[in-house]
């Protein structure tokens, strides 16, 4: 009558056998961190922390400085040459080792009546437009001539514009007035970079003396003394009917007491120092806005013609002679006249 107890204490032995676990010696917990291992461990993830923003921030700022994207190139018109009159006001700055006497408020911002709102200066720009048709690139001039106030038709001008030597720098008039006119603001940023931030299509200049210390395709310009070509050529200077439409377009982007580190950080900042307006806001001397002693001011291109510079005639020369795309007929065919005034 005992073997069914034996049977029982058997399977009580057998099943606590079966509960019994064992751990896995690489499951027990690590031992706590000393100190050093505590602050390199922090150090490590601050080191890595920094730097995570640090990228951040450097690929908002690459954002911003592009820009938008371009918009895609629509149907141009064949016809996209314009007349805008004589283009003889030199946009390029003098370089400030030439200048001989600075201009009377050379450094000083522009008076508060020189600042207006949009709808002024888009007035003021249209006004010039019907005056002088012939700034209306052909293909487009009748459309805009029955709309000019359709900010479409501008941005589609603005593109086809953008990818003519002649044109390009008018890209940004268009850009920028389809903006006032509450176009579409990406596309016409886009447009406004390209067009002034990179008017010249390269990113670097050449210093020089003479034509032959230039690659092909450019000249050494006899004032400013860099290497220049047609792109620069036709992109840096304007006529007076041009000068007026950037004048008028430039009075809406800034305030009187804009500073140098604010107008950085505006999106038409790239508009503010690559175009022109009357210096103080009257006369016909053209000013870029341009940053000193923390103001954003207007700044004398051209120190009001005061500048040690070759005469007009021998600029007008190179103009005419040198920027042709050759390397050579500048420096080997430039009369003695020339050469002696530069």
């Amino acid at each position: 009558m005992r073997q069914p107890s034996f049977v029982f204490v058997s399977l009580v032995a057998l099943f606590a056998s079966a509960c019994i676990v064992v751990r896995n010696p690489s499951s027990q917990e690590a031992p706590p961190e000393n100190r050093r291992e505590a602050m390199i461990r922090q150090k490590t993830e601050q080191h890595e922390r920094a730097q995570n923003e640090l990228r951040e921030k450097e690929e908002a700022r690459k954002r911003k400085e592009d820009g938008p994207p371009l918009p895609a190139l629509g149907d141009c018109p064949s016809d996209i040459s314009v007349n805008p009159g004589p283009r003889t006001i030199d946009t390029r700055k003098v370089p400030e080792a030439r200048i001989g006497q600075f201009a009377k408020g050379h450094t000083e911002p522009p008076p508060a009546s020189f600042f207006l709102d949009r709808e002024k200066a888009l007035e003021m720009a249209l006004a010039v437009e019907a005056k002088t048709p012939g700034l209306i690139p052909a293909g487009f001039r009748e459309p805009i001539k029955k709309n000019p106030r359709d900010a479409a038709l501008r941005l589609k001008m603005a593109r086809c514009e953008l990818e003519h030597d002649k044109t390009r720098r008018r890209a940004s008039y268009d850009a920028l007035i389809a903006i006032f006119l509450g176009g579409n603001k990406d596309a016409g940023l886009a447009i406004l970079i390209e067009s002034t931030r990179n008017q010249l299509r390269r990113n670097t200049r050449q210093t020089c003396s003479k034509t032959s210390d230039c690659g092909d395709g450019f000249s050494c310009d006899p004032l400013h003394k860099i290497c220049t070509n047609s792109t620069e050529k036709d992109t840096s200077f304007i006529s007076f009917a041009e000068f007026e439409v950037e004048d008028a377009l430039s009075r809406p982007l800034f305030t009187l007491d804009t500073t140098f580190e604010q107008a950085k950080e505006n999106e038409f900042f790239w508009w503010g120092a690559t175009r022109v307006h009357r210096c103080g806001g009257t006369g016909n001397l053209p000013c870029e806005f341009s940053g000193y002693s923390n103001r954003y001011v207007s700044w004398d291109l051209r120190d009001g013609g005061r500048s040690y510079q070759p005469p007009e005639r021998v600029q007008q020369w190179h103009r005419d002679h040198c920027i042709t795309g050759s390397t050579t007929i500048c420096d080997e065919k430039k009369p003695a006249w020339v050469k002696q005034a530069e």
